[in-house]
């Protein structure tokens, strides 16, 4: 259940349901794409920071490492005290941090400042999704999700080309400062136009579960980030893996005895929410892992500039924003199970193609024809994945 300062029938939705959309997916959007949106900027950042190795790894990963540690955290906030506050404070959070990385000058500030972006971004995006269930009635709620979702894959690809244009014209902080008026745009319609939304029953937060879940969270992720460059059996990944690992036990043990658990393990028995929740993170590893390959593979082995291998990559977005609204009646007639399943099939076909065509002179042919059958397997699968999961609760 949920409370609202402007209040409305939650059967027959929001008035402005329709331009909430367009917010909740811009701001989406914008924390998406500062995953990818370094991936086709390390060559530059290096040559002007001079990180080392291990630096241009956590250049690239502490930004995610963070925004994954304190997702359920932040997303739990904005669930109790404000969804409307959530988003105003991650979109805060974001713009600050953003032109402080702008204006790093070593390699451990813009480490820093990413992160920091990361505790914006894991207040911005379950308010985005939550948001959007509240102001849509239940029989529009699959077609507005499919369309948040085509967004979610999009912006994936949207980083990359964004960071390519700027890079042709300006110095590298610009990939950062960018964000600044796009932030202040979304940031005065989120106020003018987004309902603050709320979970009714405001009991006291779940704050040792709270922790335990950051910790948990930020170690695991920490061990698999730090493995390949230290070693799978070097003691900070072993160190990160059994951290993680106990924490997760105690985890589990705690949520199951508290009254209001952060998240309930016992959530994941749930069909559509477990195998929902294995699905989106399994696709979502996959994507990510290919433009990060791919960027850098069109690069240095194609030799094509940053921009021209965004551009190229912009075929992606554009399939995802196209299928991904449409999903929902493929879904009705298909069923959530064989719609996922044929997703899989498509984006695994992709996956084949660039296994087997990429070579290091191949045409740009062949990278279409891997790119695109990928962007309709995501199209497939996210829309009724993530719609399982919401309406499994």
């Amino acid at each position: 259940g949920s409370s609202s300062d402007q209040k409305f029938d939650l059967n027959t939705g929001h008035p402005r349901r329709s331009v909430i959309l367009v917010i909740m997916c811009m701001s989406l959007v914008l924390i998406v794409s500062a995953v990818s949106s370094l991936n086709v900027a390390i060559p530059t950042i290096v040559r002007e920071l001079q990180p080392s190795s291990t630096e241009q790894l956590w250049i690239l990963d502490s930004y995610a490492l963070v925004f994954a540690g304190f997702l359920l955290l932040c997303g739990a906030l904005g669930d109790r005290y404000g969804r409307k506050h959530a988003l105003i404070l991650g979109m805060v959070i974001f713009a600050v941090a953003s032109v402080l990385a702008a204006y790093a000058d070593t390699p451990t500030q813009l480490i820093g400042y990413r992160a920091i972006m990361g505790i914006g971004a894991a207040f911005i995006m379950p308010a985005t999704l939550s948001t959007i269930t509240v102001v849509f009635p239940p029989e529009e709620r699959a077609k507005a999700i499919a369309v948040w979702a085509g967004f979610a894959g999009a912006g994936g690809a949207i980083g990359p080309v964004a960071s390519g244009l700027l890079l042709e014209w300006y110095w590298w902080g610009s990939i950062f400062f960018i964000s600044v008026p796009i932030v202040a745009l979304t940031l005065a319609a989120i106020i003018a136009f987004v309902p603050n939304s709320a979970e009714l029953e405001r009991h006291a937060p779940d704050y040792v579960g709270a922790v335990l879940s950051v910790v948990m969270l930020v170690s695991i992720v920490f061990g698999i980030v730090e493995g390949p460059e230290s070693g799978w059996l070097a003691a900070p990944t072993l160190g990160a893996f059994a951290v993680g690992i106990v924490t997760t036990a105690i985890y589990l043990w705690w949520e199951r005895r508290v009254e209001y658990p952060l998240l309930d393990p016992r959530d994941f028995l749930i069909p559509r929410f477990g195998l929902g929740a294995l699905t989106i993170t399994s696709a979502f590893l996959a994507m990510f892992g290919m433009f990060f390959l791919m960027t850098l593979y069109m690069q240095f082995v194609l030799g094509w500039s940053p921009l021209t291998s965004a551009v190229r990559l912009l075929p992606f977005s554009v399939v995802m924003i196209i299928i991904a609204p449409r999903n929902p009646k493929l879904t009705e007639r298909l069923g959530t199970g064989r719609t996922v399943a044929i997703g899989f099939l498509i984006q695994s076909l992709g996956f084949l193609i660039a296994a087997v065509g990429l070579s290091d002179d191949s045409s740009y042919w062949i990278v279409l024809a891997a790119v695109i059958p990928m962007a309709m397997g995501m199209a497939f699968l996210m829309p009724p994945t993530t719609n399982a999961i919401v309406s499994a609760l």
